[in-house]
């Protein structure tokens, strides 16, 4: 096949030989998942070299492109081991891919490695893959993909049954045709989801698999499989007997109702006697300016100022003492500015 020349070389050094292990816990073994066609699956062949990147983390480069290798469980240490025996030599792997989807980006490949060898012990040459799944659109991606679910039998440690979504390219003269969700349509006017069961083989100049033939005819016959768990946004705890701060409003501040033959001006404060009464003989209200105070006192206003200053320590507004009586420094409730009053 044109992948096989295109991935494959041969050599005739020994290496470790391992036989074919299925890793993933959604199926069983190579033969067992070939004798029930209808289960998910997603394995294929590579050769190469395999190189450490860093610590802990190997690649395989294929037609110039680095894709990431990686080895879950004790088959880690086997292969630690296999490495440094043999660090230069070309090696079959039998892998199952896995890619990373993101929206408005190049789809991310790399490869669990469930087996290796010198030799090629699978059917299936260098660079060919064989796909058993839904043929569909998802959102991250405009390239139609066969999605891998896990099989209804699968276990996962974490729970999280995550499906693998590979994007394939993929022409087909009859009816399938690959299926989109559309949530303006009715269920039940939905197109069909096809099963399909074919060989396809990697692209690494598209980052995809590309058609060759169908294993079995496509069937709308969909295999039971366990749903993948999306994880749970966790909402913060309700808080019970929650005070909430309410903000104290202000009270309305009552009018000042002032006849206005009662408003007396600065200029009349000044040019009339220093007592000037109000229509509302109840209060007897007194008011004096501040340069009048001053000059009862027969003191300097920067020395009332300071007196001022002293007494609004003690109380606020300040109180100043004249004749035995005390004045409050309050706001003009006639004009601008502040006025000593008395309340007789």
């Amino acid at each position: 096949m044109p992948a096989a020349n295109e991935l494959s070389h041969q050599t005739h050094q020994k290496v470790e030989q391992l036989p074919p292990l299925i890793l993933d816990s959604d199926s069983q073994s190579v033969s067992d998942t070939e004798d029930q066609p209808l289960l998910f699956q997603a394995i294929g062949t590579l050769y190469g070299i395999p190189h450490q990147e860093e610590e802990g983390k190997f690649a395989l480069t294929i037609a110039g492109k680095n894709y990431s290798l990686f080895f879950p469980g004790y088959r880690y240490k086997a292969w630690l081991k296999q490495h440094s025996n043999s660090p230069e030599n070309p090696i079959y792997l039998r892998i199952y891919p896995k890619c990373l989807l993101i929206p408005r980006k190049d789809p991310i490949i790399r490869f669990q490695v469930a087996a290796w060898g010198e030799e090629n012990q699978w059917e299936e040459a260098p660079g060919i893959f064989k796909f058993r799944g839904i043929w569909q659109f998802v959102p991250q991606l405009r390239t139609p993909v066969i999605s891998i679910y896990r099989n209804s039998n699968a276990t996962d440690p974490q729970g999280k049954f995550k499906a693998s979504h590979l994007p394939v390219l993929m022409r087909r003269n009859d009816a399938p045709r690959p299926f989109k969700f559309n949530p303006k349509i009715p269920k039940e006017q939905l197109p069909k989801r096809w099963f399909i069961q074919a060989i396809f083989k990697f692209i690494p100049s598209r980052n995809c698999w590309g058609w060759v033939e169908d294993l079995e005819l496509p069937t709308e016959r969909i295999p039971r499989y366990r749903k993948p768990i999306k994880p749970s946004v966790e909402q913060p705890p309700i808080q019970e007997n929650r005070k909430f701060f309410v903000k104290p409003q202000k009270p309305d501040k009552p009018s000042l109702m002032i006849e206005k033959k009662t408003v007396a001006t600065e200029s009349e404060i000044q040019t009339t006697p220093s007592m000037i009464t109000t229509n509302q003989e109840s209060s007897k209200s007194m008011v004096l300016t501040r340069s009048q105070m001053a000059e009862k006192l027969g003191v300097s206003d920067s020395t009332l100022y300071k007196r001022i200053s002293q007494a609004k320590q003690n109380s606020d507004p300040p109180v100043i003492e004249l004749d035995e009586q005390k004045w409050h420094y309050v706001d003009n409730p006639t004009g601008k500015g502040k006025v000593f009053r008395r309340e007789a």
